[in-house]
């Protein structure tokens, strides 16, 4: 373009008017100026020679540089490829590549220039037609013009300038059409090229092969002695033209692409190919310390192939042969590059090592002495050295650095930037469950967490040392005893509450006797954080105040003021929690030990997942012990019986003891959808509406096919009946899994109303807890509450609401 432009003065004229311009304003008027005046000359095409539309297509793409949009004059770049002169059919081409992209319509009105061009005997019109090939692709290109560029790449008579351009094309259009390159037909032909003296060609070629092997790895396997030959000729032979030594590094960019190809496969089979391949990466591995001296672009240069060669020896990791000794070797030149000065050798090095320490417990032990280098890098002032630090120190650690490991992530947290801090705080608290020597450790590690970066602390972490602390008893009275420590702090983290709240509730019980931490205190220094807590907290809270109340009688007036205050909360989750707690602490003791029973242990099996209720949340059931609930840790209790409306506050009158079945009891907390619906309390199947429309609300289900089948000692939540004429909301359900802590089937409805409807029927099994926002009616973590005989509508209603 150069060459055009001193010879077309108006072109010179127009860009030394533009950036003259004084202002935006004064360039967009220039430019509007200059394009009516392109367009009105192509519109009277009689006087616009070639030079003419040369100059203002020239213009056109000067213009479509400085960001303006082109619509018109596609067509005179077209003309131009059909001149015989170079200079207009190199603007042709250039403003073409510029403008059109694939699937342009226009594409195929060229397609017979770009054939004429490919067949020419001038070498330069060939140049030109592959390089627009290579800048625009495509797969209608590719199915037309496929055959001569592969013709043009593998002919002998083919210059190296030619060869060049084909494998870059080629290259373009094989990632648009895979299928122009078969292996059977052409692989023989291409990697015949790699036995070329020309390193121009090779480097051209070498990237056309890497794009193929990465897709096709089996069919082009035949590469990998050929591409362990040439490295040899160049490394060991010296097998190359001055003009491509970089720095007095023979060929950089070749030898960087032979690496990356070898990577795509294991191993030479070969012990002569895999002997030579040793001996060429034991030449570039002693060439490190040429390193240390000579310019930058020299050290560049040669860091770039050392790399490489370190990505091999990674790749070849755990194989027989010459290669075993060489992982030490990388090692240490790995630790020399974390130490380097340059940002982006120290960026290199730190991700080089992870591969490398990610490997093996074997790796991982060679680049463990680095420790302290990578620690230095976490307090790095470029973002991606921290990052890469941060994940080089997660895979580097073991059970015998974990505790210093830790420590230190731990101690860089306070003062790490917002950008990286919520992937460190998920290493950290995987890194202290993963290596725990013991829980208590690990639950100071959380804590500690909460308080330093609580607002990065997502549910599942807390909700993880909630399930740790209840499933191991050896932990359970110095987790309550901390966790009360730290709910003494004035600057305490909601998610220590609502780790607090839970394990006092549950153990609190177990540092009563302890002088400054007896019931009364563990509620005082609850108390002061409900006013600031976040709804759901408060939720939770209000049931371990009922939890209290279950243990410590004397507690049951300062507890009860505030059920009381909130029966008219605006929250509805938190007014249905205070109205229900109100009446069961008002009520029978037997029945409020029975529902806030101590959690049982969690299932380790057990698995969260998208609609399985609420988090730490449990079902109850009750009823005798059987044999199974003992096996489980859970305990349960014999039906009690209610006769006055005064001991029914919550309408859990079984009616007759006639046939009574034993259940498992347990009750608990609903705080979010993490660990699924407790332990113990699971919801059955959803049902789905058939297509025929018979049962639009989706409530005929057979939970005796149900997937979620469960064993005997657990709770489920029992299938609604099918909505018949006698049964119009299928409250008469089908009674599955009685006796097994499951919510049996309703009564059968009358004409009474709807108190009759869900009142007293044969005694079933008998859930309670709590649920979080929407969870209420949908998925409930803590199942729902059988039929039974209710004392008013107000609170049949409520019960209902709880199914």
């Amino acid at each position: 373009m150069n060459a055009a432009k001193n010879n077309m003065r108006g072109l010179t004229v127009f860009i030394s008017d533009i950036r003259n311009a004084q202002s935006k304003e004064g360039e967009e008027k220039r430019v509007t100026k200059e394009m009516a005046h392109i367009r009105k000359e192509f519109r009277e095409a009689k006087n616009v020679d070639g030079y003419q539309r040369r100059k203002y297509v020239c213009k056109l793409l000067y213009i479509y540089i400085l960001g303006y949009d082109i619509d018109f004059g596609h067509m005179e770049a077209v003309t131009l490829l059909s001149s015989i002169k170079f200079q207009e059919k190199a603007i042709g081409y250039l403003a073409l590549g510029v403008l059109l992209h694939e699937s342009h319509e226009l594409i195929p009105l060229i397609i017979n220039s770009l054939q004429e061009d490919l067949q020419s005997r001038l070498d330069y019109f060939q140049c030109l037609a592959l390089g627009a090939i290579a800048n625009i692709g495509g797969k209608e290109m590719a199915e037309s013009l496929a055959p001569l560029v592969q013709k043009l790449l593998v002919a002998n008579t083919s210059p190296p300038h030619i060869k060049k351009r084909a494998a870059q094309a080629l290259l373009r259009l094989y990632r648009k059409y895979p299928g122009i390159l078969s292996a059977d037909t052409w692989a023989d032909k291409v990697l015949a090229i790699l036995d070329d003296t020309d390193v121009g060609v090779l480097t051209s070629v070498c990237s056309l092969l890497l794009g193929v092997v990465q897709e096709e790895p089996a069919a082009w396997a035949a590469v990998v002695p050929r591409v362990v030959n040439t490295l040899a000729r160049v490394v060991i032979g010296r097998e190359y033209a001055k003009d491509y030594v970089y720095y007095s590094i023979p060929a950089p960019w070749l030898q960087v692409a032979l690496l990356k190809i070898l990577r795509n496969y294991p191993p030479p089979e070969s012990s002569a190919v895999s002997t030579r391949l040793a001996e060429v990466l034991m030449v570039v591995f002693n060439s490190a310390e040429s390193a240390k001296a000579g310019s930058v672009n020299h050290k560049n240069a040669l860091n770039a192939i050392l790399f490489e060669a370190i990505h091999l020896v990674i790749h070849y990791e755990g194989s027989s042969g010459p290669y075993q000794g060489m992982l030490k070797q990388a090692a240490a030149l790995l630790g020399r590059f974390i130490s380097a000065k340059e940002t982006n050798i120290r960026y290199l090095g730190l991700d080089s090592m992870r591969h490398l320490a990610s490997l093996s417990s074997e790796t991982a032990s060679m680049v463990k002495k680095y420790q302290d280098t990578v620690v230095i890098s976490l307090r790095d002032a470029d973002i991606s050295i921290r990052r890469r630090a941060l994940d080089l120190l997660y895979s580097m650690c073991d059970h015998s650095s974990s505790k210093t490991i830790v420590g230190e992530l731990l101690t860089y947290l306070v003062t790490a930037d917002y950008q990286i801090r919520e992937e460190l705080v998920l290493k950290i608290a995987a890194l202290a469950e993963k290596f725990a020597s013991n829980y208590a450790w690990y639950v100071d590690v959380i804590l500690q967490l909460i308080s330093t970066a609580g607002d990065h602390v997502s549910d599942q972490i807390w909700h993880r040392v909630i399930k740790i602390v209840t499933n191991h008893e050896d932990i359970q009275e110095y987790a309550a005893r901390t966790v009360f420590a730290a709910l003494g702090s004035s600057s305490c983290h909601e998610a220590t509450v609502k780790v607090g709240g839970y394990i006092l509730g549950e153990f609190g019980h177990l540092i009563a006797e302890q002088p400054g931490s007896g019931p009364m205190d563990q509620f005082r220094v609850l108390h002061a954080k409900f006013p600031t807590a976040g709804l759901t907290t408060r939720a939770m809270m209000l049931t371990t105040y009922a939890k209290i109340v279950n243990l410590y009688p004397e507690l049951t007036a300062p507890v009860q003021d505030v059920f009381r205050q909130h029966q008219s909360f605006i929250d509805a989750e938190i007014q249905q929690r205070a109205c229900e707690y109100f009446h069961l602490s008002s009520g029978n003791e037997t029945l409020m030990q029975a529902v806030l029973d101590v959690i049982p242990a969690w299932n380790e099996k057990q698995e969260s997942g998208p609609g399985a209720g609420a988090g730490v949340g449990v079902g109850v059931g009750i009823g005798g012990d059987t044999p199974d609930m003992k096996s489980k840790g859970t305990r349960g209790i014999r039906s009690p019986s209610l006769t006055s409306a005064s001991e029914d506050l919550l309408g859990l009158n079984m009616g007759s003891a006639l046939n009574a079945s034993p259940n498992g009891v347990s009750a608990g907390y609903g705080a979010g959808p993490a660990y699924g619906a407790g332990a113990g309390g699971y919801n059955g199947a959803p049902a789905h509406p058939p297509s025929d429309g018979s049962d639009p609300f989706g409530l005929a289900v057979n939970t005796l096919t149900a997937p979620l089948a469960l064993p005997a000692g657990t709770s489920s939540l029992g299938a609604p009946g099918v909505p018949s004429a006698s049964n119009p909301f299928g409250l008469q359900g089908a009674g599955v899994n009685v006796g097994t802590g499951s919510i049996g089937g309703g009564a059968q409805p009358n004409n009474a109303g709807l108190l009759d409807m869900l009142g007293g029927g044969a005694p079933q099994g008998t859930s309670s807890g709590s649920f979080t926002g929407t969870e209420l009616a949908l998925v409930g973590g803590a199942g729902g509450v059988g039929a039974g005989a209710l004392t008013d509508d107000e609170k049949s209603l409520a019960m209902y609401r709880r199914m």
